[in-house]
């Protein structure tokens, strides 16, 4: 303590000698103000001992650190009494090996000049960030043409704290709360700034030499305070180590020169003026190392020795803030970090790009174009564009209110072909049907054939929203996932893998709308209404297809259906095809709520298509066509088609859930148009296409529909949000009711992290509605035969098992190698003492001259001399009597 008093009074009495000088004492450097000048002239070149400012009476509001030459500073500058502002300068380099300051309200570090209360970078001069701390600060800027970082850098103006007892907080260096006090602010250029209120006041060209490569800049390390803003004219890369921290647990206010200081909150990263290589404006021949260097950085040639420099921002660090975040860039913005904040502001003159993490309760992006490859969540999220919005190559985008507006482009989800960049402008395309054409689907389509097609391991793209509004020339939805037939055998049935059939979606879970001018396209994807609401269509073209469907033959047929109440149906469509070369899923346009087409409020057309090639279109509740030619058109090509196997693939390629990874399909399965409530035109007393109203509960007798209700009430129940079940439509025939039951439930979603979402999924029940009335107990006996449904089936597979060894009828040889025997159905007869059923019995019959052959044998398709096998499979329709079959 001695000690230090001597070394506080030795001090004083030298700074009473020498007026704003440095006095160099054993373990400090010491500065005391004296007259009116705040500048202090310094030629030292390392400070690596504490630097004292004493400002007791003379309680200046800022000294000035002017130092003559390159300066390092390793230790701590403290202002001993008034809070003060530093500006520390150089005109060569100040490097920060470890930086402490103290009692500083604001610091202020350039390599330049300043002169006239102006701050002047040097472009020579340099700034250099290893460790960087002013706890408790207002304010940090560095002004510098060349910022050098390393991963290593840190710089920190927060204050820490501990929480004691949760009641309040005590400030402590040991404490794990981040409280801020102030900002970071970079101005990384040739700038020169006004002092005072931090206005750059030029220049608004700055011009580099013809060799210089200074028009990149780059910000690595860790960052924390309460706010964060670069101002720059540079290419500027935030490095993929680089931790740009705003997210603080509490706030400080402190005094300031114009009453209560209270820090703002968030991130800024600006492009200010423009940058130029050389002379733009000089029209003599450019030299050959000027040309490569704009060729290798791609910057806009000017028409002279020179270019001006096109500067992006690039992030692959992590930014985060709890309040505001905005990047304002003069040409591009690509994201391929992780960006956490409240409200986020992205503009950009050329466009932006996102293939990192971006989540956020609030976004807006505005520029030339908007691609994403990565996830985006939001709870609002508006993008507005002069060109393409594209999501794709594992894009997903997460919000509750989505609006993508293009003025003249297209908004698309998913790729026109694998390799294709999203960032490049997409040509509209033709669109015709054609349905005697061999080769369906946009793979076709001249303009995606231009594309070269390059793999890519992911090529899903999903949008998930509780609203989503679509404004563009047009809107494509595009799943380009296709299968090649080769040597395999599809008489059978296609295995197709369900998660890639369902890679694309664009989904709204109560408000869906498009206005596409040009054309809506869905393809091989999946476009969804998910719960009751309005899916809203404006646009001259609608096609639901499929991304490929090659024919070589085969028999198919369409319909094609109208408005118009006189006529209905406008034509009939047939041919003969054959087999599929070459598949891809059907497109699947779902719609829980009422679909709403063309319907007059925005620029009625004479003339709208909807056309449903091969694919599923399916509404649940009304819908409503304004002047619309209505066609389906459907193919068929196997022989045998099961009633399980389709109920199974349509259930799996409308909703996305899937059982297994692979499902068998027949591609004549996957045609639907179907709609569940009535058809109208714009409004429901118009009539419109009369003949596809689809008949509802209400036509059969009171009791039957009574009973129906009461039968259908038993799937319903609803526990809370996201655990519920409800009968969503229903239709009858005849005395058969047959009805959807949604359950929606809460889960995660692959690729969501923890956050819960609703997932929802459809079952088709039907039920006999005179059954219904006749026997009130389900578990009475069926059809009056005193056996339950089981007991029949039991019987019945016990019984067929001891028709396996049976060869069927003409085999070839002498040997029956049976495989399976399956039963495929059955019926009561009318007077309840027959049961008529079928089965079908497979397996080999073979020739051996030497010995028995083996199943096995036959499956090798062992083509040894004496063995000859054939596969026979027998389909029988046969009858017992009823006590026989139950003995």
């Amino acid at each position: 303590m001695n000690r230090v008093i001597f070394i506080i009074s030795a001090w004083l009495y030298a700074s009473m000698t020498h007026a704003n000088t440095l006095s160099n004492l054993d373990s400090m450097y010491a500065i005391t103000p004296e007259g009116n000048s705040s500048t202090v002239n310094l030629a030292l070149t390392n400070i690596n001992k504490p630097l004292i400012i004493y400002n007791g009476d003379a309680k200046r509001d800022m000294f000035h650190l002017k130092f003559s030459n390159s300066i390092n500073i390793n230790s701590k500058i403290e202002v001993l009494g008034h809070p003060a502002n530093l500006l520390i300068t150089s005109a060569n380099k100040v490097t920060c090996t470890n930086c402490n300051f103290e009692n500083a309200k604001r610091i202020s570090i350039s390599s330049g000049s300043f002169y006239s209360n102006r701050i002047v970078a040097s472009q020579s001069g340099q700034i250099d960030i290893k460790t960087l701390n002013a706890r408790g600060a207002q304010s940090l800027e560095l002004y510098t043409d060349n910022l050098i970082t390393s991963s290593n850098t840190r710089v920190d103006i927060n204050l820490k704290a501990l929480n004691h007892k949760n009641e309040y907080l005590i400030m402590d260096e040991s404490g794990d709360i981040e409280v801020g006090t102030g900002g970071i602010s970079l101005y990384l250029g040739g700038y020169s700034v006004n002092y005072s209120n931090g206005k750059i006041t030029g220049p608004s060209l700055q011009r580099l030499p013809y060799n210089s490569r200074a028009y990149n800049a780059t910000i690595n390390g860790q960052y924390k305070s309460a706010g964060f803003s670069v101002a720059t004219n540079k290419n500027l890369t935030i490095a993929s180590n680089t931790n740009i921290n705003t997210i603080t647990e509490a706030l400080s206010s402190s005094n300031s020169d114009n009453g209560l200081f209270v820090p703002g909150e968030g991130i800024a990263i600006s492009h200010i003026g423009k940058l130029s290589v050389g002379d733009p404006f000089n029209f003599e021949p450019l030299g050959q190392e000027l040309q490569s260097a704009a060729l290798e950085e791609t910057q806009s040639w000017g028409h002279g020795r020179g270019f001006f420099v096109s500067p992006n921002i690039v992030n692959y660090g992590k930014l985060y803030s709890d309040e505001n975040l905005k990047l304002v860039s003069l040409s591009r913005i690509i994201n391929q970090g992780v960006i956490y904040s409240g409200a986020a502001e992205f503009i950009s003159r050329s466009g932006m790009s996102n293939s990192g993490q971006v989540e956020a309760t609030d976004i807006k992006v505005s520029g030339y174009y908007f691609t994403n490859q990565n996830n985006i969540n939001a709870r609002n999220l508006v993008v507005e564009t002069q060109k393409d919005i594209a999501n794709g190559y594992g894009g997903i985008i997460r919000a509750n209110s989505l609006i993508l507006k293009s003025r003249e482009g297209i908004v698309a989800n998913g790729t026109r072909r694998s390799g294709q960049n999203l960032a490049t402008t997409r040509s509209l395309l033709e669109l015709t049907r054609d349905h005697e054409n061999l080769s369906q689907g946009i793979y076709h389509n001249s303009q995606v054939q231009k594309i070269k097609e390059v793999s890519h391991s992911n090529l899903s793209a999903k949008i998930y929203a509780n609203s989503i509004q679509v404004d563009a020339q047009a809107f494509e939805n595009i799943n380009s996932y296709n299968i090649p037939r080769g040597a395999s055998d599809w008489s059978s049935g296609i295995k197709v893998s369900s998660a890639r059939s369902n890679d694309v979606v664009f989904q709204a879970e109560n408000k869906l709308e498009i206005k596409a001018p040009k054309y809506i396209l869905n393809s091989s994807a999946i476009l969804s209404l998910s719960q009751s609401g309005v899916f809203d269509i404006n646009s001259k073209k609608v096609f639901n297809e499929r991304y490929r469907l090659d024919v070589e033959t085969g028999y198919y047929s369409g319909v094609s259906y109208t408005n118009d109440s006189k006529t209905g149906v406008i034509s009939s469509e047939k041919g003969s095809r054959s087999k599929i070369d070459h598949y891809s899923p059907p497109g699947r346009i779902i719609v829980f709520g009422k679909l709403r087409v063309s319907d007059g409020t925005h620029n009625a057309r004479s003339t709208q298509e909807f056309n449903n090639m091969f694919s599923y279109t399916e509404v649940f509740s009304k819908a409503y066509f304004n002047n619309l030619q209505l066609s389906s058109i459907g193919l068929r090509l196997s022989k045998d088609t099961y009633t399980a196997t389709y109920a199974d693939t349509k259930y799996c390629q409308t909703t996305g859930r899937c059982r297994f990874e692979k499902i068998d399909t027949f591609v004549e399965s996957e045609t639907l148009l179907s709609f569940h409530g009535g058809v109208y035109g714009v409004k429901e007393d118009l009539p419109s296409s009369s003949d596809l109203n689809v008949t509802n509960l209400d036509a059969l007798g009171t009791e039957k529909k009574n009973e129906g209700i009461k039968y259908m009430k038993t799937f319903e129940y609803n526990y809370g949000i996201g655990n519920s079940a409800i009968v969503s439509s229903q239709s009858t025939n005849g005395d058969i009711l047959t009805f959807v039951v949604t359950t929606c439930r809460m889960v995660i979603l692959p690729g969501d992290g923890e956050v819960l979402q609703p997932a929802c999924s459809n079952q088709t029940h039907t039920v006999n509605l005179k059954t219904l009335v006749d026997q009130k107990n389900k578990d009475k006996d069926i059809d009056g035969t005193n056996y339950t449904a089981r007991q029949i089936e039991d019987a019945l597979n016990k019984r067929i098992q001891g028709y396996l060894n049976t060869p069927p009828p003409n085999t070839i040889g002498s040997h029956w190698l049976p495989t399976s025997i399956v039963l495929t159905g059955y019926e009561i007869s009318a007077d309840k003492k027959e049961v008529n059923y079928s089965y079908r019995k497979s397996g080999y019959s073979a020739i051996d001259d030497i010995g028995k052959p083996s199943v096995s044998d036959c499956e090798r398709n062992n083509n040894t001399i004496g063995i000859k096998c054939k596969f026979e499979s027998e389909h029988v329709y046969t009858s017992v009597v009823l006590a026989t079959l139950m003995k």
